[in-house]
């Protein structure tokens, strides 16, 4: 589990906070959860494309353009996620 998640539940729990208002945020810190995930796991892919490309010495056309379509992939999810939160 994400940190920020468990740190949100447990204010929740200590101020037994059971409202309307706060399963609408709890919703929304997972929200905010995915997509740090997403975010993460698109590096993470990124990462081991790269090195993957680099171990064999050579990096032929397709892997350098799948490598770039998906850091510009990356790139407009990190940008939509700062300007939605």
């Amino acid at each position: 589990m994400h940190v920020k998640y468990i740190v949100y539940m447990v204010i929740l729990m200590i101020f037994n906070i059971s409202s309307a208002s706060a399963r609408l945020n709890t919703s929304e810190a997972n929200k905010d959860i995915n997509r740090e995930i997403r975010i993460e796991r698109g590096e993470e892919r990124i990462n081991k494309l790269k090195s993957k490309a680099v171990r064999d010495g050579y990096t032929s056309p397709n892997e350098s353009s799948r490598i770039q379509r998906l850091e510009m992939e990356q790139s407009k999810h990190k940008l939509s996620d700062k300007h939605n939160n």
